[in-house]
């Protein structure tokens, strides 16, 4: 599952599951109106992570990480993308660098939601 289920002491240990997740995510294709591939890994994703997910009516995945007191925490990315679903989805790693369609449209960020709610 590419799992964030434990919690890594510091964001950089967060890295190596924050691109595995940025790459399955990418390498779905997900015009607008055609999310729910993505929609469905995501939620498996937080599932996973012990996370109270769901998707709603509209195909939007929502977790609550955790009750607490006081003010809550709104974090969102969206899992639409502008790339044709026809389009190749390939990710490819280079030092420092992940490279194909969707990557920072918003794989990175709906895979970061993950490591921010796990600091």
């Amino acid at each position: 599952m590419n799992g964030l289920k434990s919690a890594p002491a510091s964001a950089h240990d967060l890295a190596p599951a924050v691109l595995r997740r940025t790459i399955a995510l990418a390498g779905i294709p997900a015009p607008t109106g055609a999310e729910k591939a993505r929609a469905d890994l995501v939620l498996g994703w937080w599932t996973h992570d012990g996370w109270a997910s769901r998707v709603d009516a509209a195909g939007n995945v929502w977790a609550q990480v955790a009750d607490g007191p006081g003010a809550g925490l709104l974090i969102c990315a969206h899992l639409d993308t502008v790339f044709p679903d026809d389009l190749p989805h390939v990710v490819t790693a280079e030092p420092g660098r992940l490279c194909g369609p969707s990557v920072g449209d918003d794989s990175v960020g709906v895979a970061a939601l993950s490591a921010v709610a796990s600091l």
